[in-house]
């Protein structure tokens, strides 16, 4: 599989919890190596367009989003992040 890791910065967002629950999640799934932001109100969430979780939002360099609501297979991520990068 493509490494990615140049290319793209994998950030998480947390939100519509509490932040404890948010920072119990992360260690649990042993997530502490990816930035995430912390979003207890929802306003950046709801700012990107992202109805409810769980969603991934593609963003561009240009600050553009592609959303993907609901669970996103491998296969149709990879196929996503090949078109964010390609253009």
């Amino acid at each position: 599989m493509r490494d990615y890791r140049e290319e793209i910065q994998v950030v998480g967002l947390g939100s519509v919890d509490t932040s404890g629950h948010i920072e119990d999640f992360i260690s649990y799934h042993g997530l502490s190596d990816v930035p995430t932001v912390i979003d207890v109100d929802g306003d950046l969430r709801a700012s990107i367009g992202i109805p409810g979780h769980p969603a991934w939002a593609l963003i561009d360099e240009d600050g553009a989003a592609r959303l993907a609501l609901g669970t996103v297979y491998r296969p149709t991520l990879i196929r996503a992040i090949e078109e964010l990068i390609s253009g």
